[in-house]
């Protein structure tokens, strides 16, 4: 993302396409942009599945996290309400997701969130440019 990329949910950002750099789209597709994260879950500041981080400025989706207790899980790189719509579902959704799997997470879960994210990655799908 360029630099004057407003610091925005992406899925709030009009436009996106004009703030990616020149080979962005592709990192987007390909959800390069996420190995970084590989390091936070080394230093066991992130999980592999869990609800995705989010900005200090989406202020009402933080309160609505800490009123269902969603924070109280570590922030993944994919999750539950990730496979279920990536950016293309709305934030009553996100929530009735995240409490889901706040609720019923079991190891069978983890394996069907993480085929289901190997199938998204490969298939490029959900990603507004």
């Amino acid at each position: 993302m360029k630099k004057n990329t407003p610091v925005l949910a992406s899925n709030k950002i009009k436009n996106p396409a004009k703030y990616l750099l020149k080979n962005g789209k592709w990192i987007r597709k390909t959800s390069i942009d996420e190995w970084p994260n590989l390091i936070n879950i080394v230093k066991g500041e992130m999980t592999f599945i869990g609800p995705r981080p989010v900005l200090q400025s989406e202020k009402k989706l933080l309160r609505l996290r800490h009123k269902y207790g969603i924070e109280t899980q570590k922030p993944g790189i994919t999750g539950y309400a990730q496979v279920n719509g990536r950016d293309n579902i709305s934030l009553q959704r996100k929530l009735v997701l995240e409490r889901y799997f706040l609720r019923h997470k079991n190891p069978w879960m983890k394996v069907k969130i993480i085929v289901k994210t190997l199938k998204i990655v490969l298939r490029a799908s959900g990603i507004r440019f």
